[in-house]
């Protein structure tokens, strides 16, 4: 019952991350597009396109300082996963071949 509120938790966990990430990554196309077709002061489009460059160069993203909260980590746990379901299942077909 733990594991199925664990996996439930990291999907929502992912879910939340990943429109956090895709919304940093629109912001920073709206804010160059601000800064391009808008009519600001110089200083105003100076200081919108280095947040625009930054942003779309770093884009934010969250993290827990050792990985990124996106699908790659919800691919990554798949495939661990198979790989060490593979690895089991290879040393339990072994185990019943010697019987």
């Amino acid at each position: 019952m733990f594991d199925g509120f664990f996996v439930v938790y990291t999907l929502q966990l992912i879910v939340a991350a990943s429109i956090v990430n895709e919304t940093c990554k629109r912001s920073s196309v709206m804010i160059h597009k601000a800064a391009a077709y808008g009519r600001h002061d110089r200083r105003v489009v100076k200081e919108l396109g280095t947040f625009s460059y930054q942003l779309y160069h770093h884009t934010p993203k969250v993290s827990c300082r050792l990985f990124d909260l996106d699908w790659t980590l919800l691919y990554t746990m798949a495939g661990s996963f198979a790989t060490y379901l593979v690895v089991l299942l290879q040393f339990d077909l072994a185990n019943l071949n010697g019987i």
